[in-house]
């Protein structure tokens, strides 16, 4: 079918991240003042960078869920289960990194499988190199 402009606007992200009183906010923009829990380490994951990428994976015709409102609302309720409300990726205390959270041990298979669906981009070299970074980076994150 017809594959809207945008599948998921920034603002969406940030609003899903407003309804949080307990997690840091997602977007240096945004004027939400929550320190968030002890534990974590925070960032920034509903930026324009990362809306962009979201969107160009739902786009991606491996993907192909931008139209599937059904779908996008259960990815982004895991994604923002996952991540604090989209504030994390990464939580010291088992070393786990991803939008949706995987132990260290599981990173070399997620990015063969990436691999897999995504010919040509090497991302499973590039995982063992970049370690967790390579899931704080909008173009692996969503498509890990």
């Amino acid at each position: 079918g017809q594959q809207p402009a945008t599948c998921v606007s920034r603002q969406v992200l940030e609003c899903i991240n407003g309804a949080s009183s307990y997690w840091p906010k997602c977007n240096a923009a945004q004027s939400k003042d929550v320190a968030g829990p002890t534990g974590y380490e925070f960032g920034h994951y509903c930026t324009q960078e990362w809306t962009d990428a979201l969107n160009e994976m739902l786009h991606d015709p491996v993907v192909d869920k931008c139209a599937d409102t059904d779908a996008v609302h259960k990815l982004l309720a895991q994604v923002a289960y996952e991540t604090g409300f989209f504030s994390t990726v990464f939580q010291p205390a088992d070393g786990g990194a991803g939008l949706i959270h995987m132990i260290p041990g599981n990173w070399e298979r997620n990015a063969l499988d990436m691999d897999g669906l995504w010919p040509g981009h090497g991302y499973a070299p590039k995982v063992s190199v970049m370690g967790k970074t390579f899931f704080q980076t909008p173009a692996y994150g969503w498509r890990s």
